[in-house]
């Protein structure tokens, strides 16, 4: 079944999942299939059975959330390329 990871606890070993069904799976570190990072978001597939998650391995890099500007700095502004057949030339000045 598919899947998505709500929490992973690294430090303690385990984790929860909301199945494709609505439900949610806890699984352990154990479960994995591969030992590896399982941040919040992350697709998933596994084997469900009782409420608990085996055989979990990731399908898909996490959704990543934009990152949060700090107050009182702005981005810089995105400037489309120009190709250089396109762009103007530099004025020339004569001497």
């Amino acid at each position: 079944m598919r899947g998505e990871v709500l929490h992973y606890d690294g430090d303690q070993g385990f984790g929860f999942i909301t199945g494709a069904d609505g439900n949610r799976y806890t699984f352990t570190r154990e479960s994995l299939r591969r030992e590896t990072a399982m941040p919040n978001g992350t697709a998933v597939e596994f084997q469900p059975g009782g409420g608990q998650a085996r055989d979990v391995f990731s399908i898909a890099a996490p959704t990543a959330a934009p990152a949060a500007a700090e107050p009182g700095i702005k981005a810089a502004p995105v400037q489309a390329s120009v190709p250089p057949a396109a762009a103007p030339s530099p004025a020339q000045h004569f001497g």
